[in-house]
């Protein structure tokens, strides 16, 4: 078996740790035992049930009910912070080994548990799907010039962000290149740290362009209703939209309810 590079390795950890979504096919070719995709959030999302004294199923149906993470966690007397502590916890060990085995820098992995920790928190004080898009959907409404909540309220209505933006004096132009020069920034630091090079940030911005127009210019809502209706919601009942910011709420749903 051919032995991965220190590259190859990096590359997927980075990946995933870091891109998110966008990194699964660099996962991918990692081979057996490499990182996973969306297997870290969803196993943290199952220890934040199993820290709040709730099932899964239990989990999701308050947040069918519209309610945060963070809501529940208040309802069952836990901190906000301890919340988060439990998503990352697993990542954050990862990291420390591979500092340990000489695959990351201390200063790497640093950035990389900040990065998770933020996404985290968005995760939890967010609506979900809305807050495994945290870093988008503030940077949208930061340009618009109205809060996140504003923002998430509009969504749930029907409306696309370029439509928001809009009627708040703004171009949807204005909102894509606002989320292409976010990720640039984000980029930046990768690249300062040993962690992404230019060619691979100028092919991720590439792509990132393409998905920032349709979540600016697109409207898919109603699509998380099957996931409610598993948890004993009517057949009206709905989750979130899956808009650009919404994610894909029924693989969401089948993670929670294992």
């Amino acid at each position: 078996m051919k032995k991965l590079g220190t590259t190859t390795v990096l590359a997927a950890l980075v990946a995933v740790l870091v891109l998110g979504v966008a990194g699964v096919g660099a996962v991918a070719a990692a081979g057996p035992g490499g990182p996973r995709g969306h297997g870290a959030p969803i196993a943290g999302l199952k220890k934040v049930a199993d820290l709040l004294g709730m099932t899964p199923r239990e989990m999701l149906q308050g947040l069918c009910d519209n309610k945060t993470i963070a809501d529940l966690a208040s309802e069952k007397n836990v901190s906000t912070d301890a919340v988060v502590d439990a998503i990352v916890a697993g990542r954050e060990a990862r990291t420390a080994e591979w500092v340990k085995s000489g695959l990351l820098t201390q200063a790497q992995a640093d950035a990389i548990n900040a990065r998770g920790r933020t996404r985290a928190e968005d995760i939890v004080t967010l609506p979900l799907p809305y807050g495994m898009f945290g870093e988008g959907l503030k940077t949208a409404a930061g340009t618009i010039g109205i809060s996140v909540d504003d923002l998430i309220g509009e969504l749930e209505a029907g409306k696309s962000v370029a439509e928001v933006a809009a009627a708040n004096g703004k171009t949807a132009q204005a909102v894509v290149d606002a989320l292409v020069a976010a990720k640039e920034q984000s980029f930046q630091e990768l690249i300062s740290l040993d962690l992404m090079t230019r060619t691979q940030a100028n092919l991720g911005l590439a792509r990132y362009r393409e998905t920032a127009e349709r979540m600016v210019n697109e409207v898919h809502t109603g699509q998380g209703q099957g996931i409610c209706r598993r948890v004993g919601r009517g057949p009206g009942a709905s989750f979130a939209p899956r808009s650009g910011f919404g994610g894909r709420p029924l693989e969401l749903g089948q993670g929670l309810s294992q």
